[in-house]
């Protein structure tokens, strides 16, 4: 999305250990965000589980960047990187069991274009397994 003159997307990575239910409820928030980027996930070899919860949030038109094995978020992140940086002045991260609050893509937006900021970190809450 282009807010002013920044264009924004939003970039996740995906690995096979990741489980099917936090990856489900991750792409449900991203589904709910208030104000709508492109969204990139770098994934390597994955289970059938994920792809199906994948193939459930294909109205989010996800640009999926495959590789061919496993190589480790940092490796898996440059890769994305390397994928938007020509099209893209922002990308927000975001990891594959975040459950992101619905204004979170807009309260960054609005920051960076407040403080014409190059790089932004937030709050985060812990949660555990029982969503706690």
């Amino acid at each position: 999305m282009q807010l002013g003159n920044y264009r924004f997307c939003a970039l996740g990575a995906l690995y096979d250990g990741e489980k099917s239910h936090y990856f489900d409820s991750c792409l449900h928030s991203l589904k709910n965000q208030t104000v709508v980027v492109p969204i990139f996930l770098v994934i390597g070899p994955i289970r059938d589980d994920l792809e199906d919860v994948l193939r459930k949030h294909y109205d989010l038109g996800i640009t999926v960047i495959r590789k061919s094995k496993n190589q480790g978020l940092s490796s898996a992140l440059q890769c994305g990187l390397m994928n938007v940086c020509n099209n893209y002045d922002y990308v927000i991260r975001f990891d594959s069991d975040d459950i992101n609050l619905p204004q979170r893509f807009e309260v960054i937006m609005d920051f960076i274009l407040r403080n014409d900021s190059d790089m932004l970190s937030s709050h985060m809450n812990e949660i555990d397994s029982s969503g706690r």
